[in-house]
């Protein structure tokens, strides 16, 4: 892709499935992605087309300065996904768990995760893992503890327990994932 061409090929970002799947690989390979086409990534990541969803999903992974653009799809996503929708997104969120629009939905979800279905739940908790090689957002500490104590309290056979035997308090107060 040459100068001009970039501008041809950003515009196909909104064709048939298949086609903007490969302009976005186009792009990506080019760096030529900007924030605007964060919607017509998270379009792709839509798709029931496996290899469209697959290509979407690897390039919102490696544009985490597109969470504010991309948070309402994430939302959309955890709120009406079915649970292979909630598995992609978790990956995407534990990588984008510094982003402020990450950690205040995740945060809200935490706080509701109780009432959540397994598949959420299971987000959450991939999430959670998926944030093991850092400290965990403060913000999601005390959301995080209620809802242990709630599944300890109704469940102990609860998932959750294998998270929260990996997770401790760090010496700066953070929780962090072992």
């Amino acid at each position: 892709i040459e100068g001009g061409e970039i501008e041809l090929v950003r515009n196909s970002l909104t064709q048939h499935t298949a086609h903007a799947a490969a302009c976005a690989i186009a792009l990506d390979q080019r760096n030529a992605l900007r924030i605007e086409d964060s919607q017509a990534i998270c379009r792709l990541a839509s798709s029931e087309e496996p290899n469209a969803l697959s290509i979407a999903l690897e390039i919102l992974q490696r544009h985490p300065e597109w969470s504010d653009a991309a948070a309402p799809w994430l939302e959309e996503q955890f709120l009406q996904g079915n649970d292979a929708r909630l598995r992609a997104i978790a990956p995407i969120l534990a990588r984008w768990s510094n982003q402020t629009s990450v950690q205040q939905l995740v945060h809200k979800w935490l706080g509701q995760a109780s009432s959540k279905s397994d598949g959420q739940q299971s987000c959450l908790m991939q999430t959670l893992v998926g944030c093991a090689d850092r400290p965990l957002p403060e913000s999601w500490a005390e959301p995080l503890a209620r809802w242990i104590d709630a599944v300890d309290a109704v469940d102990g056979d609860h998932p959750l327990a294998d998270v929260g035997a990996k997770l401790q308090l760090g010496s700066n107060g953070q929780v962090v994932a072992q």
